[in-house]
């Protein structure tokens, strides 16, 4: 199986269990009397569920395109680091609130979502980096993993 098959399917997977928690935060929230809500003991209102549908399907519609892919990729894992970073950051002060009103298992989950991208751009760059200056991308092409 080519990297850009497994890239595919770790994008694809992550965007179904995204985009499932997303629609049954979305159908919490709005039934909720008023948010946040909690769902799977993540407090949700419904930006962060729509940013997290968002997430979801730019992810799928990245899949299909290698350099979508990479790209996509590249921005989770830096924009999840950072939201982890300021979120834990900010929680630790006296009221242990934050700016973007993220409690900890927010911060879990965003921790999460960074490590899977983090590590599918390993899977991404490590043939690159073994030598393999064609990224081992190529179309139905395997590296011999």
């Amino acid at each position: 199986m080519s990297t850009h098959r497994k890239v595919q399917l770790i994008l694809v997977g992550q965007g179904l269990l995204l985009g499932a928690f997303a629609v049954a935060s979305l159908v919490t929230v709005l039934a909720a009397d008023g948010p946040p809500a909690s769902v799977l003991g993540v407090s949700m209102n419904i930006w962060h569920s729509v940013l997290l549908l968002a997430t979801a399907l730019l992810g799928a519609l990245a899949a299909p395109w290698q350099q979508a892919s990479r790209a996509w990729v590249g921005l989770q894992a830096a924009a999840f680091t950072i939201l982890f970073v300021i979120g834990s950051a900010e929680s630790a002060g006296p009221r242990g609130d934050t700016w973007l009103a993220l409690d900890p298992v927010s911060n879990f989950l965003h921790l999460a979502l960074a490590v899977i991208a983090i590590a599918t751009g390993m899977r991404i760059a490590g043939p690159w980096l073994a030598g393999n200056r064609d990224l081992g991308m190529r179309a139905g092409e395997s590296l011999g993993r």
